[in-house]
């Protein structure tokens, strides 16, 4: 038995009696307040009878298999990123043909929408890629950094924060990722401590305004937070938070970013950036001005999303959501770089842009993770770290508690899953006198708790899949980098909520 094979075993063992023991162990008590209101959210989303139902055998049993799927997705994760896909298929078809959620609900867990977003965006930067856009770019972020490693970093953070805050998490990493990969095709040196940087800058800038993560979205159409809010307890804490993200990652890197620098030397710097402009063309300066365009174009459509929507709303006589017309942008934008540059068929960019394996690994990671919902786990796992934390912090300690809670939980689950879930308890708690803070509280620990993990968010997600093809970012990778920062950040919002 190859080594392999043997961490594999060991991991479904551990899985299933993981599963088991927290499954069999946690029952919910629909006698007090936190466990009504929370096998009530459950019962609404199952349309069940009663929320009795939840601790039922049966319930039980679905329980032990949906969590022993997704750990083992997690553990396999860890062994190798290889594991996913054959984890992660098995894991959705063992929760089907177990009866342990239905396949038509696990169809419609899928977030269809940002499947077809992310379709459209990697086949748009595919072409964009051919229109030699990034290249351009990082060439242009290679002579404002001089040479200097620090400062390209610094670059790197500042408009990762940014664009996140203009265009969204989903969107900005996918053009953040193919900009640094091609910095590693123009210098030949390891980037994944760079893509993990632009992967938590994404993270920290899409707390800033409700468009920037799908929970601030959440959040502002659940329980009314305005854009005004999030200029207040959004945009000042998220920028502080970058400003000591990019300067914990200059110091933990600093020997990385040292042997970088030579790599990227003032002198090097500008052998390539001679070399790239003497063998352009006047063509390619066309493709170049056109791509840009295109993408300055595709950018501001997307920050002006939902005024689109209102307007195509008014005038056709129809609701249009702005979440869902967000989906096909990227397709218009696609039909015009492909005229642009005259492409005869799209057949190639959608087989060579769209990273389909991981596209697929995506969809199955809905479907587990609307499993843990269906069966009652994530609403179990809720309960539990809240009623534990209530026994050690008290309701005093309420707001940094839920903060805490919602990071813990993000680092490992569908982020927005867990706020789905605190949300309901925040809202109960709100009408006893607890400080509407407790929302921030979500928000805070939901986003910054997924950096702590590969899985922790759909940013972190997305750019795994496009440096697959060029490289491995391990756990270990990200770990190394992220432990010590996302855990500042976590103390940062801790700090910021409780002085405001």
């Amino acid at each position: 038995m190859n080594n392999g094979l043997r961490k594999i075993l060991v991991a479904v063992l551990i899985s299933i009696m993981a599963a088991i023991i927290l499954a069999t162990n946690v029952r919910i008590s629909v006698d007090e307040v936190l466990g009504r209101i929370m096998a009530k959210n459950w019962c609404d989303e199952r349309s069940c009878f009663s929320i009795t139902e939840i601790n039922e055998v049966r319930i039980v049993l679905e329980e032990v298999v949906v969590l022993g799927a997704f750990f083992f997705i997690v553990a396999s994760m860890m062994i190798s990123p290889d594991y996913r896909y054959y984890s992660a298929l098995l894991g959705v078809a063992i929760i089907v043909f177990s009866g342990a959620a239905p396949p038509q609900s696990l169809i419609e867990g899928v977030e269809w929408r940002l499947i077809m977003f992310l379709i459209g965006s990697m086949s748009l930067a595919y072409l964009l890629q051919r229109f030699d856009v990034f290249r351009y770019l990082s060439i242009k972020i290679i002579q404002a950094s001089r040479g200097d490693s620090k400062l390209l970093a610094l670059y790197i953070s500042i408009l990762s924060w940014f664009l996140a805050i203009a265009v969204g998490e989903a969107t900005s990493i996918i053009y953040m990722v193919m900009l640094i990969l091609n910095l590693y095709k123009l210098t030949s040196y390891e980037v994944r401590p760079l893509i993990i940087l632009s992967v938590l800058a994404t993270n920290v800038g899409s707390l800033a305004l409700p468009v920037g993560n799908p929970i601030g979205l959440y959040l502002t159409f659940t329980v009314g937070l305005t854009v005004g809010d999030f200029l207040k307890m959004g945009l000042p804490p998220s920028f502080i938070i970058l400003l000591i993200t990019a300067a914990l990652f200059l110091i933990l890197m600093y020997n990385y970013l040292q042997n970088f620098g030579k790599a990227l030397s003032r002198d090097r710097s500008q052998t390539f950036v001679q070399t790239y402009y003497t063998n352009l063309t006047e063509r390619d300066l066309k493709n170049i001005y056109g791509g840009i365009g295109i993408l300055i174009m595709f950018l501001v459509t997307i920050a002006m999303n939902d005024l689109i929507a209102e307007s195509i709303s008014y005038f056709a006589l129809i609701t249009v959501s702005p979440h869902a017309l967000l989906s096909f942008t990227p397709y218009l934008y696609l039909i015009v770089a492909a005229i642009y540059e005259k492409v005869g068929g799209l057949r190639e960019v959608l087989e060579k842009g769209v990273e389909w394996s991981s596209i697929i690994f995506f969809i199955s990671l809905f479907m587990v993770g609307y499993s843990l919902m269906w069966s009652g786990a994530s609403h179990k796992i809720a309960y539990l770290t809240t009623k534990m934390g209530l026994i050690a912090g008290g309701l005093d300690n309420i707001v940094p508690l839920y903060l805490l809670l919602s990071a813990w939980l993000s680092s490992v689950l569908d982020n927005l899953s867990v706020v789905v879930a605190f949300t309901g308890i925040g809202k109960a708690l709100v009408t006893t006198g607890i400080s509407y803070k407790i929302f921030w509280g979500i928000l805070y620990g939901g986003v910054l708790g997924g950096n702590y993990t590969p899985i922790g968010s759909t940013a972190n997600l997305v750019a795994l899949a496009l440096t697959e093809k060029y490289m491995k970012i391990s756990w270990r990778d990200w770990l190394k980098i992220s432990g010590l920062i996302t855990t500042t950040q976590i103390i940062i919002a801790l700090t910021w909520i409780s002085l405001v």
